[in-house]
This record gives structure tokens, C-alpha cells and sequence, in this order.
């Protein structure tokens, strides 16, 4: 376990950011819908405005850049898609897959 604790993998940090996101979203007002079966989406979740449109989120963790004056965070997909034939192809873009970063 270490002295600080358990290592923190990945996907637990994803986990803490959304949950950062989806509490300081519900505080300023915004009603916010988390895909039931939503581990293939592009998308973390739904975010309802005042009216009452919604909007496709994608959750990420971001840290500050060298100069402390900007932050950065990873926009890719981190998977590479498969095709039948066993070649893959590059990172998917989520250009009109998603609505919104939130970071």
C-alpha cells in the first residue's frame, strides 16, 4: 500500500474528476444525467440547461501547464479502434460527438 496510500490508477482519478464535475454542476444549478450503461460513450454525461436543452459532456482531469498560467489536459481518446482485418486506425476526434469539456 506505500506510505501515502494506494497508488491512484487511472481510471479511480477519471472517477474522483467526474464525480468534482457533476457536484460543482449540480451546485450552480444544472441538472445532470449519468449514462446507466455509458463505458463505450463519448461522453461521461448529460448536462440539462435552464432551457431545458441538453448537452453531451466529456469529463476530464487537467493539471497546470509549466509556466502556471494555463491548464492542459489530453483531448485524444486513448484507444485506438480495431478493424476486422486486425489493422487499427489513429485516435478518434470527438468533434460532434460531444457538446462540452469539463474540467
Amino acid at each position: 500500500m506505500g506510505l501515502f496510500g494506494p497508488k491512484r490508477h487511472p481510471k479511480r482519478v477519471g472517477q474522483q474528476t467526474e464525480a468534482a464535475i457533476i457536484s460543482r454542476l449540480l451546485e450552480v444549478g444544472y441538472n445532470v444525467l449519468v449514462p446507466y450503461l455509458g463505458e463505450n460513450l463519448r461522453y461521461d454525461l448529460v448536462i440539462e440547461d435552464a432551457d431545458r436543452q441538453f448537452w453531451r459532456v466529456q469529463c476530464k482531469t487537467a493539471w497546470m501547464d509549466k509556466e502556471q498560467d494555463c491548464i492542459v489536459f489530453k483531448t485524444a481518446s486513448s484507444y485506438y479502434h480495431h478493424r476486422k482485418d486486425g489493422t487499427t486506425w489513429g485516435k478518434k476526434a470527438y468533434q460532434g460527438e460531444i457538446d462540452y469539456f469539463a474540467v
